[in-house]
């Protein structure tokens, strides 16, 4: 394995170990998906689910959580009820992009988010070969958020996150790559935020 001088895997590697920034551009203004097999929606709403529409289960980086008991917090945290609300009363496509690995955890989410009635299809996991570090997570949301924009590039798009570091970064390339209708909403209480819509 090859890697930068930050200690990085080279970008041809893995492109969440980098800064998003003309790397992703063409990937995304070019994606895969066949215009045709996209549905367009007028709305999307993209949620990160820690912190944001309940409270945070992660450990502090100083603690040594064993995988079962992050399990079993995920299982006893409950989704904001007043976001609950929030997510039957909208007609808008919802996704949700979460830092959590499905290797790890997607049983747990699945069973956290029930009540939400979600498809699996919806919840973008981070990836699960990868340990996390702010450039890869902040590249990650970016990613996402934008691959989705583009298609569905006449959708106004909200994110809504309680960690809004990669926010300008989102901002600028998205400007760049022409995404009109694009909105980020700092989630900073999310008991506090979905109480007051």
């Amino acid at each position: 394995m090859k890697f930068d001088d930050e200690g990085f895997l080279k970008p041809q590697k893995i492109k969440f170990n980098v800064e998003p920034d003309e790397f992703m551009l063409d990937s995304i203004e070019n994606p895969n998906t066949s215009d045709s097999a996209v549905l367009h929606y007028r709305k999307i709403e993209i949620f990160d689910i820690d912190g944001c529409i309940c409270d945070n289960f992660f450990p502090n980086l100083n603690e040594n959580a064993d995988i079962s008991d992050l399990k079993q917090r995920i299982l006893n945290t409950p989704i904001n009820p007043n976001f609950v609300e929030h997510y039957g009363k909208s007609n808008a496509l919802k996704i949700f992009i979460t830092g959590r690995r499905f290797k790890d955890f997607g049983s747990e989410t699945l069973q956290q988010l029930e009540k939400l009635h979600i498809d699996p299809g919806q919840i973008i996991f981070f990836p699960d070969n990868y340990n996390h570090t702010k450039i890869r997570y902040n590249t990650f949301k970016i990613y996402n958020v934008l691959k989705t924009a583009v298609q569905h590039k006449h959708a106004e798009i909200i994110v809504y996150d309680d960690m809004n570091s990669y926010y300008p970064k989102l901002i600028s390339l998205g400007l760049t790559l022409k995404i009109e209708k694009l909105r980020t909403i700092h989630v900073k209480n999310h008991k506090k935020f979905w109480s007051g819509l």
